[in-house]
């Protein structure tokens, strides 16, 4: 099965994305830091990750940098989900690595839709 991890401080944005990320039958992790997410991956790596910018401690490009670094996340597809809408903040998302950038607020359809997206490019990209 695909196992997504979702990373937010907002336990109730966790919770929107989540509903958005559990479609078609997808086991969803939800944590709430930089930290605990890059201790999770080291522990099982997801096939996506879906990523907060701002959050208290590691923020959202700090853990993108850190797994773009390593050979085994390098490939790992991330989509960032942030307020922070402006284009200087966009574009360093995408320099850092990001597979895919949404805004807050989002629609559960918008997001399960990209997130449908990145699964299928990673899949082709691997076979």
């Amino acid at each position: 099965g695909v196992r997504i991890l979702g990373v937010d401080a907002v336990r109730g944005i966790r919770a929107r994305a989540t509903v958005a990320l559990s479609q078609d039958g997808r086991t969803v992790i939800e944590v709430c830091s930089g930290q605990v997410a890059l201790a999770a991956i080291a522990a099982q790596a997801p096939d996506l990750l879906v990523l907060d910018l701002l959050m208290p401690g590691q923020g959202g490009l700090e853990v993108l940098k850190i797994l773009r670094s390593k050979p085994l996340t390098a490939g790992l597809p991330v989509v960032v989900l942030t307020a922070m809408d402006d284009e200087a903040n966009t574009r360093a998302g995408f320099e850092f690595g990001a597979t895919d950038y949404v805004t807050k607020p989002f629609s559960i359809p918008q997001l399960a839709a990209r997130v449908r997206a990145c699964l299928k490019r990673s899949a082709t990209a691997e076979s």
